[in-house]
């Protein structure tokens, strides 16, 4: 009899601690919850308003106001365009995924995207710090045994995700610093800023930037600012996202400092 309870005394110890183990294996296994990639505005400068413009404008011949505008910001989409295909593309096809734990509190983004026919993989890594978010983007491109895990972008953002950096580098070819990008996002709608500025050590043009802003107080509830570093120009755009006109200051331009305007169609008026 004594035989048998110390036997089942023992297969109680045995799966006492079994569970004991068993559920601090599951605890362990408890990585908390990934991090959210910030929205596509806090990478992507918003040009829809300029774009959707470019028609109107074409048969303007009293546009000259808003034609300087729609030139300034178009010289930087232009380039960035180009310059930022990639890691546009492979950031915003972030957005549609869903990631895996890594380790600690690491995340991983992992997932093919195509551009003009070329295929990349794509990791971006999150990490959950004490007071922000860190992020690395490695792009590969398929194919290419030179082209493999190039960290082309990193940055971080606050735990609230209402600010954070971006720092791009040039080229897997040419793995400088190239681009600055700050953004900042109002928490509770879609308003917010995003400055994307040049960083190329020794440029002629390091300094210069382009910023957009929307959710100003009055009518003229957007912006751009653009500053020409090599010149030492700044350009000053503001403008109303639901009605289109606006006004316009470029002093190396118009050879003054006021405010050049333009109405709903885009044609030059006097300003008020």
């Amino acid at each position: 009899m004594k035989y048998y309870v110390r036997k089942i005394s023992l297969l109680l110890i045995l799966l006492t601690i079994s569970s004991t183990m068993f559920l601090s294996s599951c605890k362990k296994e408890d990585h908390g919850t990934a991090p959210d990639v910030p929205p596509e505005g806090a990478f992507v400068m918003d040009y829809s308003n300029f774009k959707d413009a470019e028609k109107s404008i074409t048969d303007e011949k009293g546009a000259v106001n808003f034609g300087v505008a729609f030139f300034q910001v178009g010289i930087w989409n232009a380039i960035l365009t180009g310059l930022l295909a990639v890691p546009v593309a492979t950031y915003v096809e972030a957005l549609k995924h869903v990631p895996v734990h890594h380790s600690g509190t690491t995340w991983l983004w992992e997932y093919e995207v195509t551009v003009i026919w070329v295929t990349y993989t794509a990791q971006l890594y999150g990490t959950k710090e004490a007071d922000k978010v860190t992020w690395e983007m490695f792009i590969s491109k398929n194919g290419d045994d030179n082209f493999q895990e190039f960290l082309w972008y990193e940055g971080y953002n606050n735990l609230d995700g209402t600010t954070g950096q971006w720092t791009l580098y040039k080229s897997n070819a040419d793995p400088t610093k190239y681009l600055q990008i700050d953004w900042t996002k109002n928490a509770t709608d879609s308003t917010g800023s995003i400055k994307y500025t040049n960083i190329v050590e020794s440029g002629a043009e390091n300094g210069g930037y382009i910023s957009y802003g929307n959710g100003q107080d009055g009518e003229l509830d957007a912006y751009y600012n653009i500053y020409n570093k090599g010149l030492d120009n700044l350009t000053e755009i503001e403008w109303s996202i639901e009605n289109h006109n606006g006004h316009i200051k470029n002093e190396n331009f118009f050879n003054n400092t006021d405010w050049h305007c333009w109405d709903t169609e885009y044609l030059d008026i006097d300003c008020e």
